[in-house]
């Protein structure tokens, strides 16, 4: 009831919650189909500031994968032409 009185408000908070499931329909369908190591190079190439921000065990977490299975993935990349591969 509220969101209906208040115009301009109700249409953001709508357009805001569709923006945010399809964020997260995307952040399913992403962990579901691509390989860890195609979700870290996804996270280099689209939000790589986050590197900078959290550790690595909350990097791996996010990642769905364990903190071991990250550093793999980073050395094998490291060779891969890829200077953030290697960041601690």
């Amino acid at each position: 009831m509220l969101l209906s009185q208040s115009g301009g408000f109700g249409m953001w908070l709508r357009k805001l919650h569709g923006k945010s499931l399809v964020i997260a329909y995307d952040r399913i369908a992403c962990l579901l189909t691509a390989s860890a190591t195609e979700r870290y190079q996804m996270l280099l190439e689209d939000e790589s500031y986050l590197l900078d921000m959290f550790s690595n065990y909350f990097i791996a977490t996010y990642l769905n994968v364990t903190p071991q299975s990250l550093s793999r993935i980073r050395k094998g990349l490291a060779g891969a032409d890829n200077p953030r591969a290697q960041t601690t």
